[in-house]
């Protein structure tokens, strides 16, 4: 779904919203319904359209999923990616308080994003535990050749298991040992830093949001603020927690394709 289609469709949807909604609920709540309202209907879906297509571009654009996503759901950081790492081995049955650690090295084979990660040999692909061994941890080195662990986050129970959230199906987490970077289980070529920038940038697109309801409310359609407020809450409400996230997957770019599949056969 392109942005011009989720623009004008956006744009007619809510054009048609208000303009069938004010003519009803305005001539119950008030005297008589706005002047030009048509004209003000279609002012207030294009002005929404434009905020929510901004949004829209500038999430599905980021560097990462949901770096300006909606509020609560939002991941405001900034990523390193890296080609290689390696990975803290241990045997979860030992009973020493410091079990024995050993060390295997992974790079990626391609430098796609979705390109797996696999021994020295490129043989065997990585994998978070096999029978007798899980990872506790992933050392990568930075910029500067130091080398940064990454202990992963075990079950507060029991530590022989990872922590998968209440559903035991989310991805495992590893933080950084003395630092607030982190990695994902399932985006391991990334290395994801706090950004104050695009925290500050996720709530003014979230509450940039918001303030364009309310204001289309209250100055294009003629509402009181109290109504202007309440009909913010719920359809606003309703567009940030239902409809935003829809358009950021109809509109999320593709992941590119590997150089082999992309090459002219000979």
């Amino acid at each position: 779904m392109t942005l011009v289609l989720t623009f004008a469709l956006t744009a007619l949807a809510l054009t048609a919203l208000f303009w069938g909604v004010s003519i009803f609920i305005q001539g119950y709540l008030y005297s008589d319904v706005a002047d030009r309202l048509p004209l003000r209907a279609l002012v207030g879906g294009v002005a929404i359209a434009c905020v929510v297509t901004l949004w829209v571009y500038a999430n599905t654009r980021a560097s990462h999923k949901d770096k300006y996503g909606t509020l609560f759901e939002f991941s405001a950081t900034s990523t390193r990616e890296i080609t290689e790492f390696e990975a803290v081995r241990v045997d979860p049955r030992t009973k020493d308080a410091k079990p024995k650690e050993t060390t295997v090295k992974y790079h990626r084979l391609s430098a796609t994003k979705d390109a797996p990660f696999v021994d020295s040999d490129g043989q065997k692909p990585f994998r978070l535990s096999d029978s007798s061994t899980i990872t506790s941890a992933i050392l990568v080195t930075d910029e500067d050749g130091k080398k940064a662990r990454f202990d992963a986050v075990m079950d507060r129970k029991d530590k022989t298991l990872y922590d998968r959230g209440p559903n035991r199906n989310d991805p495992v987490q590893f933080r950084e040992q003395g630092g607030p970077r982190t990695m994902s289980e399932d985006a391991l070529q990334l290395v994801a830093s706090p950004n104050s920038g695009a925290l500050v940038v996720a709530l003014l697109l979230n509450l940039g949001h918001l303030l364009a309801w309310f204001l289309v409310f209250w100055v294009v359609l003629r509402y009181s603020i109290g109504h202007s407020l309440t009909f913010t809450a719920i359809l606003g409400g309703a567009t940030m927690f239902i409809a935003v996230p829809l358009l950021f997957n109809l509109n999320a770019v593709p992941p590119a394709l590997p150089a082999a599949a992309t090459a002219p056969a000979k």
